[in-house]
């Protein structure tokens, strides 16, 4: 009569988080097209992210630099729009989609290892099998690590030229 039925303890995989850990598009450096005559200079600045942040401030000035505030001609307005062409927004658009989805799968994860925490504690008692204090514990170690990783998003989100490598997650969900 005292049995309790325990719920089961549920499957807990994370068979792609390495393949998203090391996603090629961390490592891509998100530049403009190459064979226009201003890639020579601003591959030699090597700052591609600041020369996009002008052609989008440029589209509001007026045909004036926003940096030097001096008039910018039609052909080089159309050069420098030139090099960031069609598969420069697709590369940004394919790691808009990544960063999507890597925070999806992770929160997935940490929304397993909740209700797992959770299963533990039935009527007040905790599961025999299960030490929920220290999952709880490593959950809270991985949320900071995910949230490093989160940082390193945003920054190729602002700098897509920028080579990023994210925190491991894997020990800790190994664990």
């Amino acid at each position: 009569e005292n049995l309790n039925d325990l719920d089961s303890i549920p499957d807990f995989t994370f068979k792609e988080l390495e393949s998203k850990e090391n996603n090629d598009i961390l490592n891509t450096k998100i530049i403009g097209k190459e064979d226009v005559n201003i890639a020579k200079l601003i591959t030699q600045l090597d700052n591609s992210d600041w020369v996009k942040n002008g052609v989008d401030y440029l589209k509001s000035t007026e045909n004036m630099c926003p940096f030097c505030q001096q008039g910018i001609n039609d052909s080089l307005k159309t050069e420098i729009e030139s090099f960031f062409d069609e598969s420069y927004e697709t590369q940004i658009s394919e790691f808009e989609i990544f960063v999507t989805d890597y925070k999806t799968y992770i929160n997935g994860l940490f929304s397993d290892i909740t209700k797992l925490i959770g299963i533990t504690k039935l009527t007040g008692k905790e599961h025999l099998k299960i030490d929920s204090d220290k999952i709880s514990e490593k959950l809270n170690h991985l949320k900071t690590q995910f949230e490093k990783n989160e940082s390193q998003l945003v920054e190729k989100q602002k700098n897509p030229s920028t080579q990023i490598k994210l925190n491991t997650l894997k020990s800790d969900l190994n664990e």
